[in-house]
């Protein structure tokens, strides 16, 4: 309960009230309500990890207490409802799978993300155990978020020992690996380290107190590719560990990435109505003019790209779609339910439809 606590959210207070209710007039065993209560923890945690969109989760929340048996134990059949796919709970093979490449740092609340790694620390063998009430920790990039001319060159040398044809830019290297998890710890000088050299940082950083995130990073002499991916690695599977998943053969996450959400979205997209670039990006976490580039570049076949407005929910009049003949555009849209008339560039408010509906309509696909 303390830990949900610490998540922050709200949205998951009806299955909370749900278990604590079947624990308080003994319909369950405390140890049930705590592995309920776990499932709940994972579910939220793994998706973040893969940075999976939360505007669904109150619509799930809700749903699952009407969902569970009224008699006997409760977690396992909880843990069954919220590995539905439509649900998108990370398998351990997803987890694996993306963890070096996904943006831990853009994940969803900073408090959220101290949660993951304060949990990751916890589960890691101490002789003292950190004492987080006394602790001032905050968030660290161990490859710095300012490339330095002195990082730069570490990044360089560490890919020369890479195959010709596997290295990598540093510039490039640097914004693909700088947010991921295994880039980022804690620590108690997080303006003091700013973009030291990381033989200089590396010693700051351990000198926070007994975090055993840290120990590893204080045992190298360099900090690259290679150990980046690997601590990434090492962490996914510390998480996996900790993090239990959804029932086997269920479904979980799949192949879900952020593009397919956009993808999904637009195929719920229902006819007469319409949606933005920027309720599309709230949908899946791209950011709106990367959604515009690629569905310029490439624009589903099924014509619900065409009520795509911007995201002032204007018609978007130079997009593929509609500047070769804009008069004959804006009178199918017209047609259509989405524009109130040929010469209006607005869509009309009662045919909008936000990032939240769409994620339910995902949900009931």
């Amino acid at each position: 309960m303390a830990r949900l606590q610490d998540w922050g959210t709200a949205t998951t207070g009806p299955l909370v009230l749900e278990v604590l209710l079947r624990l308080s007039d003994g319909r369950i065993s405390t140890q049930d309500a705590e592995r309920a209560l776990l499932y709940v923890e994972s579910f939220l945690v793994r998706r973040l990890l893969l940075r999976i969109p939360t505007n669904n989760l109150n619509r799930i929340f809700s749903e699952l207490p009407a969902s569970l048996p009224s008699q006997g134990e409760i977690a396992d059949p909880l843990r069954q409802a919220l590995s539905v796919p439509g649900r998108y709970w990370p398998r351990d093979e997803d987890i694996k799978a993306r963890v070096t490449s996904e943006e831990f740092y853009r994940a969803q609340r900073p408090p959220q993300r101290q949660f993951v790694l304060r949990r990751l620390e916890e589960a890691l063998p101490h002789e003292v155990p950190p004492d987080w009430s006394s602790a001032s920790l905050t968030i660290e990039h161990v490859m710095p978020q300012t490339l330095t001319e002195e990082w730069f060159e570490q990044l360089a040398e560490t890919e020369n020992q890479r195959p010709q044809q596997d290295r990598e830019p540093p510039l490039e290297l640097h914004a693909r690996l700088l947010h991921t998890l295994g880039n980022i710890s804690l620590t108690a000088y997080n303006p003091e380290l700013g973009a030291k050299p990381f033989n200089e940082k590396k010693h700051m950083m351990f000198s926070t107190g007994p975090l055993e995130l840290n120990r590893e990073i204080l045992a190298l002499d360099a900090w690259g590719r290679e150990q980046i991916e690997a601590r990434s690695r090492g962490l996914g599977e510390l998480a996996i560990a900790l993090w239990p998943g959804p029932v086997a053969g269920a479904g979980g996450a799949g192949a879900v990435d952020a593009w397919a959400l956009v993808e999904a979205g637009l195929a719920a997209l229902p006819p007469g109505r319409w949606t933005t670039y920027a309720e599309l990006s709230e949908l899946s976490n791209i950011p709106a003019v990367e959604i515009r580039a690629r569905l310029s570049d490439s624009p589903p076949q099924n014509g619900a790209v065409r009520r795509v407005m911007t995201s002032a929910g204007k018609v978007d009049a130079v997009a593929p779609w509609a500047a070769p003949n804009i008069t004959a555009y804006r009178q199918q849209l017209v047609a259509e339910g989405v524009l109130a008339t040929g010469d209006s560039n607005e869509g009309l408010p009662d045919a909008f439809i936000s990032a939240s509906d769409l994620s339910d309509l995902i949900g009931e696909a």
